[in-house]
């Protein structure tokens, strides 16, 4: 009978151990068409809703209607937003690869529409571990 439960017990930790991936890196982050997102390269930021009121990311002056330019979305679908660029926070020319999920990145913006003599960098600040939750601001790299 011990002898029937231990090789019970190890056929369910072999079969739980080969569901389980073996590397441990984290999963990619996938773009709308399944492919896994480059660092470096040019994206569009869009709701995967349409008709749902809203394009692509843009930027756009303040309340007050002067810089610094606030992150926003746009308000009609057919409008695709400007381009952005996620890089990782330890990004090099030798560094290039793929963004993952639980990676830290920086976001660029690719917009000289509006010149504020801003940075166009996302970056999360103040970031506060309890609350998991940060700052997004624009910064320099």
């Amino acid at each position: 009978m011990k002898s029937s439960l231990l090789a019970l017990s190890l056929s369910f930790l072999f079969f739980a151990l080969l569901t389980k991936p073996l590397s441990g890196h984290p999963d990619p982050l996938l773009d709308l068409d399944g492919d896994e997102v480059e660092a470096g390269r040019a994206y569009y930021i869009i709701s995967t809703i349409r008709g749902a009121g809203g394009g692509g990311l843009t930027l756009s002056f303040n309340r007050n209607g002067s810089c610094p330019l606030d992150v926003t979305q746009h308000s009609l679908d057919l409008f695709r937003g400007y381009p952005m660029f996620f890089f990782p926070t330890n990004y090099s020319s030798e560094n290039r690869g793929y963004v993952h999920e639980s990676m830290d990145v920086n976001i660029l913006f690719y917009a000289n529409i509006i010149n504020c003599n801003q940075p166009m960098v996302w970056k999360v600040d103040n970031y506060d571990e309890k609350e998991e939750l940060g700052l997004l601001q624009l910064m320099e790299l």
